[in-house]
């Protein structure tokens, strides 16, 4: 019994392979014309490293238990000078005109990361693979095109996860700005990108 039980879940396990898994993008899009029922999921998530932050749900903000993060509340000039005065300059995280910013809730030091994820369909993808194939930035020198395959997404859409859900006409999609710990953020600034991971999987 507990060996047929097995058998079935293999039998509806899901295969999942990334494209960076494969060796070029004619690899790729003869694997998506072999396969009609695939499913695509995109992934996109910036790692900004240690910045100032507002949270969406402020309990401390509100009289609850103060962290050492808790900084009170501030301006975004004196934000920019406590930068400044490290040899750094203020970046924003999606809300460049900081409209987002309350005068009234405090600030905190944070961690700040973002991610998103969602399923585009394949018609989608094959296109853009042919255009990043096609175009003229493509180093046809380049033996290890798929290593580079994210710089011809960010030039042709921005850098941000939520833009990457957009180019690719995503659905589904899930995304978050959040601290080290998953806690939702309003507004954030930050002084230093840490690291920036992508990957697009198909599933089959």
């Amino acid at each position: 019994t507990c060996r047929y039980i097995k058998q079935l879940k293999a039998m509806g396990k899901k295969n999942e392979k990334s494209i960076l898994e494969f060796g070029s993008i004619d690899e790729i899009l003869e694997f998506l014309k072999t396969y009609d029922d695939i499913k695509i999921k995109v992934s996109r998530s910036i790692d900004y490293g240690h910045g100032f932050c507002q949270y969406v749900d402020d309990k401390e903000g509100k009289g609850g238990r103060k962290s050492s993060e808790f900084m009170d509340k501030c301006t975004i000039e004196e934000l920019e000078n406590m930068t400044a005065k490290s040899g750094n300059e203020l970046a924003r995280v999606l809300d460049q005109d900081d409209k987002e910013y309350d005068l009234n809730k405090p600030v905190y030091h944070c961690w700040i990361k973002q991610l998103a994820n969602g399923y585009t369909s394949k018609p989608n993808l094959i296109k853009i693979l042919e255009k990043a194939k096609e175009s003229t930035w493509w180093p046809e020198y380049d033996d290890d095109e798929l290593s580079e395959l994210d710089t011809f997404i960010t030039d042709s859409c921005g850098y941000e996860p939520d833009e990457w859900m957009k180019y690719f006409d995503a659905f589904d999609v899930t995304s978050v700005l959040s601290n080290d710990k998953g806690k939702e953020i309003s507004w954030g600034g930050y002084w230093f990108l840490e690291d920036e991971e992508w990957d697009i999987v198909l599933i089959n």
